[in-house]
């Protein structure tokens, strides 16, 4: 096996706050070496962090209780990474209170720039870190507040008596909002006072080449004399830009979700309420055609772009609703994006949601053609023929207010520790004797007996927060938090319609939700019919499965190769904590190669493997 050998002449490579080790991994992937110091209060995190970077030398304690001249032991130091936690300051928080302690951490990258004076120091935090203020006691009725409670669904504050006296840790503080932005304007001061010029700006990852909509304040200090550079994004839409990544190519099509019907725990009306707007807005309602290839990398393509490579093998389906399919997330003042559009920021919950529309016609069974929701409807006879079809993505948060969702073509929205989106994506299932086989649709389409056994599945994401919505696949997904997963990925299961069905699957229980949750007014001997490439088909049932932890991972831009899983105690919402915490690695690499880009080799390390084969060459 090979062995790392340290050289001990050159600058050290630093990450405060280092979790599982987003930051650390972009700044070894952008500089080939190895980060020599890893830093984080939490052991869980440090564990990840030991199984993906062995050779870093971790201190699993509070950061304050560092030194950096003793653990530096005299060396210079290239660059100090910091990502303090950013739970309160995130807007996420609302008005709830906050901890002063927490919302400090930062001061702890001056002690490192007063002591080792390290060339350059980058931070990373929510935007509304810029608000950094003094907080103040929380009164009620003008009364200190001692402790908040839920009672029978209210809020119950409980206050100081007349008269009594609280300490600061028996206070509850908030943000004074008179006072906004005015430790921010010290803490930027004081750096400037030891020596270095500072700058900052908010980035979003899916910009720089991360399939997620995630998007963070970054501050950039440095005392060498040359200048703060912010790279210029590389993907989005415009000349000389790469197309968004989407969480399509994130997404394992091989997984099966469960039917959201006939469960044992029946889902909450909140969550069906927002997989029913997602169908309705982007399967349903959605305008513009697009084209699906039956390939690897199974994204999609506007109609109006020249078609991909054709092969011996016809891989191309054309999917033509009268109304484009969108994507909406839950985000507040997000708005619906087309499906050619990037997916919003993923967070810990799935959020998004994805839908298209059109009428069709049936009659005894003969297959009809679609119609145009924009056209005039075709004749109407004394017996109701004409049926409205469409798709959507969705996701959840909160009570389902307003389930907005988002284009499928756009990156996927930012990802959170806790997941909140759903994706509805098409596939193929095949069913013999009752049991039901998926294939994904990049697969070669399994034997085709004398008698139809195939159906589509479409999907997209929800995300499972308050005020968020679905999204499509074809975007990036939107952030992902810290907490248990939020984002789902919705399948909506198409099947052929032959005009003689005697088993409409979970039909009824769709038209029921729809017309509950949705506005529709569906009756019992009425259906819905889509037609894809002139063949019609009614949803036969819908199935949701949350994201698993590898899939976010892929979100947030982790090399494929990542350990997750540290070991058999290691769970899925361990797993989950330490993506939604961590820095987007390729945004801590661009600005790494932007800023010292004498340590970064020309070539890019795009896995672990390849990483560990640099170190030990």
């Amino acid at each position: 096996m090979k062995a790392y050998q340290y050289n001990l002449v050159e600058e050290m490579l630093v990450d405060n706050f280092a979790g599982g080790g987003g930051a650390s991994t972009g700044i070894e992937l952008a500089t080939g070496r190895i980060v020599d110091i890893a830093i984080n209060h939490n052991r869980a995190a440090i564990q990840m962090h030991e199984k993906n970077h062995p050779y870093t030398k971790h201190f699993c304690e509070d950061v304050w209780q560092i030194n950096p001249l003793k653990v530096t032991k005299g060396r210079p130091v290239a660059v100090v990474w910091g990502s303090p936690d950013c739970t309160h300051f995130s807007k996420a928080k609302g008005g709830t209170p906050v901890e002063k302690k927490i919302r400090g951490l930062a001061w702890v990258l001056c002690k490192w720039a007063g002591t080792v004076k390290p060339r350059v120091i980058i931070m990373e935090n929510v935007e509304e870190f810029m608000t950094w203020g003094p907080v103040v006691p929380m009164r009620y009725k003008g009364r200190c507040v001692k402790k908040i409670t839920r009672e029978n669904g209210k809020t119950k504050y409980i206050t100081a008596e007349k008269g009594e006296v609280l300490s600061e840790k028996e206070q509850i503080f908030l943000p004074d909002k008179k006072r906004s932005g005015q430790t921010f304007n010290r803490f930027v001061e004081q750096l400037k006072a030891l020596g270095y010029e500072v700058d900052w700006k908010v980035m979003t990852a899916c910009d720089y080449g991360a399939p997620t909509k995630r998007k963070r304040f970054f501050l950039i200090a440095r005392r060498d004399g040359k200048p703060i550079v912010f790279p210029k994004p590389t993907h989005g839409v415009g000349k000389g830009l790469k197309p968004y990544r989407t969480a399509a190519e994130c997404i394992d099509w091989s997984i099966q979700g469960k039917s959201i019907f006939g469960r044992k725990h029946p889902l909450k009306t909140n969550t069906m309420k927002r997989i029913a707007r997602g169908l309705d807005k982007f399967v349903i309602k959605s305008p513009n055609p697009f084209i699906m290839q039956v390939r690897f990398d199974n994204t999609a393509q506007d109609i109006t772009k020249p078609l991909s490579t054709i092969t011996t093998v016809n891989k191309h389906y054309l999917v033509q609703p009268a109304i484009s399919p969108y994507v909406m997330s839950n985000n507040t003042g997000n708005i619906p994006h087309g499906v050619n559009e990037p997916c919003p920021t993923i967070t810990t919950g799935v959020r998004n949601y994805v839908c298209v529309p059109y009428l069709s016609q049936y009659f005894s069974g003969d297959k009809q053609s679609g119609s145009d929701i924009q056209k005039p409807m075709p004749t109407v006879t004394s017996i109701d023929h004409n049926a409205l079809v469409a798709v959507s993505l969705s996701s959840r948060y909160g009570d389902g207010a307003d389930g907005r969702g988002q284009p499928l073509d756009k990156p996927l929205n930012t990802v959170t520790g806790t997941n909140h989106s759903q994706l509805i994506g098409a596939h193929l299932i095949k069913y013999y004797s009752g049991e039901e086989q998926a294939q994904s649709v990049k697969a070669p389409l399994h034997t085709i007996t004398t008698e139809p056994r195939f159906y589509l599945a479409t999907s997209h994401i929800c995300t499972l927060r308050n005020n968020m919505d679905g999204q499509p696949v074809t975007e990036p997904l939107t952030t992902i938090t810290s907490h248990a997963s939020h984002h789902a990925e919705i399948k909506t299961y198409l099947t052929k319609l032959t005009g003689n069905e005697e088993n409409l699957g979970c039909w009824d229980e769709v038209r029921k939700m729809l017309n509950e949750y949705a506005g529709y007014d569906i009756k019992d001997n009425e259906i819905l019919i889509m037609e894809i490439d002139k063949i019609q088909y009614f949803i036969s049932d819908i199935a949701m499965r949350m994201l698993e932890p590898k899939e976010l991972a892929r979100a947030q831009g982790f090399p494929p190769d990542y350990v997750l899983q540290v070991d058999e105690s290691y769970t899925k919402s361990d797993q989950i904590a330490r993506i939604g915490n961590s820095v987007c690695p390729v945004m801590a690499e661009v600005l790494v190669r932007a800023n010292l880009p004498e340590l970064c080799p020309k070539k890019k390390i795009k896995t672990m493997e390849e990483l560990n084969d640099v170190l030990t060459a």
